[in-house]
């Protein structure tokens, strides 16, 4: 967490260290939900200890990749989200208001989809598609 003190209160920008090889595009960056939650929990005063009775504002997070694959041998990529807008911070916590709702419930519905089943893409839906598990 960088912090800086700025005009509306303390700055703080979340900075996640990444170890992985695919760091995110610039579109991919703006969407990411753990940068966003990481704004949020920011908004909603997650990093004050130590900072003051000022307050503190989002200055945005950013990934930082360090993987050598990532990084193409220049020692980090990072990646930035742009500070999230009431609107958006609106939109995110409603989102992790839904979320918070299907999770708590006592069962849930599998969907079998394509990413299940397709040998590219990362994972596998076993836990999905295992009778014990699910009735899809």
């Amino acid at each position: 967490v960088e912090s800086r003190l700025g005009a509306t209160g303390t700055e703080v920008t979340v900075v996640d260290l990444k170890t992985g090889a695919k760091p995110p595009s610039g579109p991919e960056t703006q969407r990411h939900a753990q940068l966003q939650a990481y704004q949020l929990a920011t908004a909603l005063g997650a990093f004050t200890d130590g900072i003051g009775p000022e307050g503190t504002v989002s200055g945005g997070a950013r990934l930082l990749f360090v993987h050598p694959e990532a990084t193409k041998g220049g020692g980090f990529v990072e990646r930035a989200q742009a500070p999230l807008d009431d609107e958006a911070r609106s939109e995110f916590a409603q989102r992790v208001a839904e979320i918070a709702e299907v999770m708590a419930a006592s069962s849930f519905t599998a969907r079998v989809e394509h990413h299940c089943s397709d040998a590219f893409s990362p994972g596998d839906c076993r836990i999905h598609i295992v009778p014990a598990v699910s009735r899809s």
